[in-house]
């Protein structure tokens, strides 16, 4: 649910980004008016993807053979998403009134996927990422060089989504708690690798105003602008 944001309209056949459901669904996005777009409030702390939510396409010869084993940071990144699924089900209030940002920062209530996240990571016992704004979490990991693009994605990674047919980019946040594999045979031998992850989200759900997870998203769905670690890497 958004707080006073305006948003532009997308043929729902393609594209349903709204507060009514059945809302994000991942496809080809149609051309829009620039002139008729939301411009970026990354200095705001509101981000149009809050809207986020919705069922992406199952990719195909998913294994349930287990993933392999993670580098360092694997047990931060579980801690944070174990912490994540306690809050899953939970609703916000009136006016996007939420206890996420709140906590992190004073205010009854605003778009609050960038909240979650920040709070989930502080729960989790790290300093960082702070922030109420999607550019504001990625620039953090960026700066603190766990930003991997898209690249070896890992339970408890922070991942953004966009719009690519738009002019924002900034669009919703949320935590891989999952990283789905299949296995494929390259020069006689079988290997297991990422084709999809789940990811746990605030300011999601069918009416955009909850804790929600949104299963089986494809790593190659072009809203996924990246992910990286939250926590940082150790010192040698």
């Amino acid at each position: 649910m958004s707080n006073g944001v305006s948003f532009p309209k997308f043929n729902t056949n393609t594209f349903s980004i709204n507060t009514k459901g059945p809302g994000f669904i991942a496809g080809n996005l149609p051309k829009q008016d620039p002139t008729t777009l939301t411009k970026p409030l990354i200095t705001t702390g509101y981000s149009m993807a809050d809207l986020f939510e919705g069922s992406a396409p199952k990719p195909t010869s998913t294994s349930k053979a287990k993933p392999p084993s993670s580098s360092s940071g694997s047990d931060i990144g579980q801690k944070i998403v174990d912490i994540a699924k306690k809050q899953e089900g939970y609703k916000e209030g009136a006016n996007n009134s939420n206890k996420f940002t709140q906590a992190m920062t004073g205010k009854k209530g605003q778009a609050w996927c960038a909240d979650f996240v920040s709070w989930a990571a502080k729960e989790a016992g790290l300093k960082s990422p702070r922030s109420s704004s999607v550019g504001g979490i990625v620039n953090q990991l960026k700066e603190q060089g766990t930003w991997k693009n898209k690249k070896n994605p890992q339970v408890g990674d922070a991942i953004a989504f966009n719009n690519p047919k738009t002019s924002r980019w900034d669009d919703h946040i949320g935590i891989i708690s999952k990283v789905n594999y299949k296995t494929v045979e390259k020069n006689g031998k079988k290997t297991k690798v990422p084709v999809s992850v789940d990811v746990i989200s605030g300011n999601s759900g069918r009416n955009t105003d909850g804790v929600s997870t949104r299963k089986k998203v494809p790593l190659n769905d072009p809203t996924i602008v990246g992910w990286g670690s939250m926590a940082k890497p150790k010192k040698k």
